[in-house]
């Protein structure tokens, strides 16, 4: 409960962190970046305020990022395509607003995305059906997010799309 203190960042050879369901509040300390040993990162389901750090899109090894569940605000950050070893991006039920980012187009190794629940708008990038490897996606109840069905279920024929 409470703020999760900067001392987190001293854990360098961490390679899985999972604090859920803590009622960590505030924001997520920006020391994080230094564990960059992280596969998994798993913060879902507290009351972290603020926008995404961008400094989290320095963990180059992160295979799974779960913010869901949060009281997130802000765009998503334009870098997130930098995180190429990301499989599951979970950032659904929070605040968040703008635009999904088209970078998220270079995570080719992505299979689960969820921005569900929060306020994004746009149109989806048209490269969204390069994303081969997509199990799962999940934009549903957001501001407006355009997008050609058709197309998307024609391009990820192996996807679950709920729009």
């Amino acid at each position: 409960k409470g703020p999760l203190p900067s001392s987190i960042g001293l854990l360098i050879h961490l390679d899985t962190l999972v604090l859920d369901h803590n009622e960590f509040s505030g924001e997520v300390p920006k020391a994080l970046k230094n564990l960059t040993n992280l596969t998994v990162l798993r913060l879902e389901n507290n009351k972290f305020t603020g926008c995404i750090p961008m400094q989290l899109c320095q963990l180059q090894f992160l295979r799974r990022l779960d913010l869901s569940n949060n009281l997130f605000t802000g765009a998503i950050p334009d870098r997130i395509g930098e995180l190429r070893s990301l499989q599951e991006l979970l950032l659904n039920n929070n605040k968040l607003c703008g635009n999904i980012p088209t970078s998220i187009v270079c995570l080719q190794s992505l299979t689960s995305l969820y921005l569900n629940s929060n306020c994004l708008t746009g149109t989806i990038p048209s490269q969204f059906g390069d994303l081969k490897r997509l199990t799962a996606l999940n934009l549903q109840d957001n501001l407006g997010i355009q997008v050609n069905k058709v197309w998307l279920q024609k391009s990820l024929p192996k996807c679950r799309i709920k729009l």
